[in-house]
């Protein structure tokens, strides 16, 4: 069927990126901020790694 080509299989490092979005932005609008902030800093670091392991050397 057609729709399935828009269900594509989400890889481990980008589940766990979202669900550390999502949690940060619910620390946020819960007053958090500074959980928030320290999960924003881990998401920037999933995605430096993630973009060092997808370098071509």
């Amino acid at each position: 069927s057609q729709n399935c080509k828009y269900l594509k299989r989400a890889t481990a490092d980008v589940i766990v990126k979202r669900m550390f979005e999502n949690l940060a932005l619910s620390y946020k609008n819960n007053g958090y901020l500074e959980k928030a902030n320290k999960l924003t800093e881990i998401i920037k670091l999933i995605e430096l790694v993630d973009e060092n392991l997808h370098t071509d050397r």
